[in-house]
């Protein structure tokens, strides 16, 4: 992927004081976790055998909507190596449900995830029976023996189908609502009425599939004598999968444990407990062996829960200076059959963010998640932002068109200006801090002359550009947990509630120590991944340097009092006249003399100020009143080949501010990679059904995944750099910023391409070739008609 990186011109205003250093706050460093993934030194999950370990086999309905028998598995039963074969009919104590959500504000059907369906499926997909063998192997062997017998029933389909409520996809909804969100700030009917220009818009976005490069898995073990639970799990944190195992199955906290191996990608797929887990912890704990499950690429692209699936319908109205006065929004998602942990999260975000980076006094919101007979949703990527940005920055732009005004100068004249932080928003939100006016002008100062509207390309195709600006809710989850240790040798260890899969995490996080401590790189171990280390909350929600940072920040400070009081009491000095420098305790005035942090602990103890296995140890929390806000300006360059109707990106600028940057070249890392996936979003990407529920992309053939030669553009990315008063580090959040600003403004970008062929109604992403060259021929066989 072309690029020209700006880092050199990242500002350094930071709330936190950093100590100098070529790898601390601020330095572009290499991962240090890389080497050992290249290697293959590190263990995923499937890399874990366990002794006496069998393993499970789920097998899924194939149809999305009907009435279930009881299975016939006594041939499956009598195969050599079979352990265990059942559903929930001769085996109703392995159907357990998941409980649904409880979310502050909105209304929540009570449909958990069963493990198990019993008497009807609701997708195709669903898990309807297990079995358990020797190996792998026989596992899928004895599978093929099983075929779930289905009456087909009538099913809901699409959010049409779910709104129309013909056929309910369980009786007791009657509305086929599963969950509710509204809010209403001031008299909005009357800011309408009195509104020079009221603009309608209607716009949607389809299913997405994650598609991590490593499908679920776990590997369940219950100790027979203590009941103890131990899950080795492909998950994005141990903590949520162990809180969401205890309330599920009614077990004593203190007796799980959550280990989280190398994980190969989430986005966000691997949050809420997957109830293929539940099984096998029930399963382990009957058979009092180690259970394992891999699911297979195919599983992933049914079971898994996927994300997006909304659409929505916005109004805008505007006075005679075109200034915003009133926004209406009305959302409709589709949550699928069932009600994961994490399930109405990205649709009630998305309804929160509907204000967006724009003053606005009068709304209302409304978001309605419907239940289809489709496999549930969950976040993705971005999780109900990207959809937030898309429907507004998409009626923005309309907007522009229908009141005669330049787009961006639209923009401009309605952002939140900086001197009006902290910003309540019409829904609710507080803004924590913000530069709108200074990202929208660095954008456009590093986009440069825009091509001509609509200007056709020497071989023909036509040239778009399009602008969007967004904003992020970051840091969910108000707290996280860091605990530092001071080993024998010297060595720091940082255990944090923060859990890496892929992000860099571990060099990030050190990096931190290094400048609060003022050691080396070298001196920093971090360790994640297992809910022993102690309490947590975990990796979502671009949380992980806004939460897990400053308590890493935290930690840090009290580590070095600890030490320092330590030091102080070891060179018979008074704390404050104690230095602490490259490793090394010293009495101010004599360098000359002093205490290395290898030399620390053993010194201690002769003295007993420590106990005689005792070693230095500080544990603690970060904790802020809620959410941060990052946010951020983007354009793109597009081209279309009206022949064919291939939409090619050329060009993307990316203006991103997520506080202070803890280490830019990982920054940029996560930008580039977000910014394909929202290009992916924009071109490629979208789960497809049948008229009866049957899933059409299944398979990465079917499934449009950009490769390397779809990520041919550049991409120029910078960072202007707001701090959050919230916390001393001020950083905010980078991990999702070009999902969802790359997909706005791509689709803001073709917009402008086709409306020089005369193209009102530009369709939905993805921006298909087949879809772009309908829109073209359709608008030209009008055009001719109306001549």
């Amino acid at each position: 992927m072309p690029r020209r990186s700006v880092l050199a011109g990242v500002e350094k205003d930071m709330t936190m004081e950093v100590n100098a250093s070529e790898s601390g706050v601020g330095s572009s460093r290499p991962r240090n976790e890389d080497a050992p993934l290249l290697r293959g030194s590190r263990d995923y999950i499937d890399d874990i055998s366990l002794p006496d370990m069998v393993y499970m086999r789920v097998l899924r309905s194939p149809l999305a909507s009907g009435l279930l028998e009881p299975m016939d598995l006594a041939v499956v039963r009598e195969l050599r190596g079979v352990v265990v074969a059942a559903d929930a009919a001769s085996d109703p104590e392995l159907r357990v449900v998941v409980p649904a959500p409880q979310v502050p504000g909105a209304v929540i059907a009570p449909k958990g995830t069963p493990t198990l369906a019993r008497d009807r499926v609701r997708f195709v997909g669903e898990p309807v029976a297990v079995i358990v063998a020797e190996s792998r192997s026989i596992a899928e062997d004895a599978a093929d023996l099983a075929y779930p017998v289905v009456q087909p029933q009538d099913g809901v389909y699409t959010l049409d189908d779910a709104v129309a409520a013909r056929v309910l996809v369980h009786v007791d909804v009657r509305d086929n609502v599963l969950a509710r969100w509204r809010s209403e700030t001031g008299d909005v009917a009357r800011a309408l009425a009195s509104s020079t220009w009221v603009v309608d818009a209607e716009f949607a976005l389809p299913r997405l599939v994650a598609a991590p490069m490593e499908p679920r898995g776990c590997i369940a073990t219950v100790d027979s004598h203590t009941g103890a639970v131990t899950l080795y799990a492909s998950s994005q944190d141990p903590h949520r999968p162990k809180q969401q195992l205890v309330t599920t199955l009614g077990l004593d906290p203190s007796l799980v444990r959550v280990v989280v191996p190398a994980v190969g990608g989430a986005f966000g797929s691997k949050g809420a407990i997957a109830p293929e887990y539940v099984l096998a912890v029930l399963l382990a704990k009957r058979l009092g062996r180690p259970v394992k499950w891999i699911e297979d690429r195919s599983e992933n692209f049914v079971g898994a829960y996927q994300g997006r699936g909304m659409r929505a319908r916005v109004a805008m109205g505007f006075d005679s200076d075109a200034r915003l006065q009133a926004l209406t929004a009305d959302i409709q998602a589709d949550l699928g059959a069932y009600l994961y942990q994490s399930t109405p999260v990205p649709a009630i975000t998305a309804a929160t963010l509907m204000g967006s980076v724009y003053d606005l006094a009068t709304a209302r919101v409304e978001m309605t998640g419907f239940a289809t007979n489709r496999v549930p949703t969950g976040p993705y990527r971005g999780a109900g932002r990207p959809e937030a940005a898309y429907f507004v920055e998409r009626t923005l732009d309309v907007a522009a068109q229908e009141l005669g005004v330049d787009p961006i100068e639209l923009r401009r004249r309605n952002l939140i200006d900086a001197t009006q932080f902290p910003y309540r928003t019409v829904t609710g939100l507080t803004y924590d801090s913000g530069r709108y006016q200074a990202a929208l002008d660095q954008l456009l100062e590093r986009l440069g002359p825009a091509p001509s509207h609509g200007a056709t390309q020497p071989d023909g195709r036509l040239a778009g550009r399009g602008c969007a600006l967004y904003i992020e809710r970051a840091a969910p989850g108000g707290w996280e947990s860091a605990t530092a240790i001071l080993q024998e040798d010297g060595l720091i260890v940082l255990r944090s509630g923060a859990s890496d899969h892929g992000q860099g995490h571990a060099t990030s996080l050190a990096q931190i120590m290094v400048s609060t401590l003022g050691v080396a790189f070298e001196q920093v171990r971090v360790e994640q991944g297992d809910s022993d280390f102690g309490d947590g909350v975990g990796t979502f929600g671009s949380r992980s340097m806004a939460l897990g940072g400053e308590a890493a920040r935290l930690v840090a400070v009290e580590l070095r009092e600890r030490i320092t009081q330590l030091g102080a009491a070891l060179l018979e000095a008074a704390p404050e006249d104690v230095l602490f420098d490259g490793g090394r305790l010293f009495v101010r005035g004599s360098a000359e003399h002093g205490v290395a942090l290898e030399q620390l602990t053993s010194l201690a103890r002769r003295h007993e100020l420590l106990g005689p296995s005792e070693l230095v140890t500080v544990a603690t929390r970060s904790s802020i009143d809620g959410p941060v806000f990052p946010y951020g300006a983007y354009g793109a360059d597009v081209e279309i080949d009206t022949e064919t109707g291939v939409v090619k990106v050329a060009r993307i600028v990316a203006l991103d501010d997520a506080g202070t940057i803890i280490n830019p070249l990982l920054a940029e890392g996560q930008v580039l990679g977000s910014t394909l996936q929202g290009v992916a979003s924009a071109l490629f990407e979208e789960v497809v059904v049948d008229e009866d529920g049957q899933p059409l992309t299944t398979s990465l053939m079917t499934y449009l995944v950009p490769s390397a030669v779809e990520a041919a553009y550049s991409v120029e990315s910078s960072f202007l750099v707001t701090p959050t008063p919230m916390t001393m580090l001020g950083a905010k959040g980078i991990g999702e910023s070009g999902t969802i600003g790359a997909l706005s403004a791509v689709t803001n970008a073709v917009a402008d391409a086709l409306r020089s062929l005369g193209v009102r109604e530009i369709p939905d992403p993805p921006f298909t070739p087949q879809r772009i060259w309908i829109t073209i021929d359709r608008s030209q066989r009008e055009s001719l008609q109306q001549r």
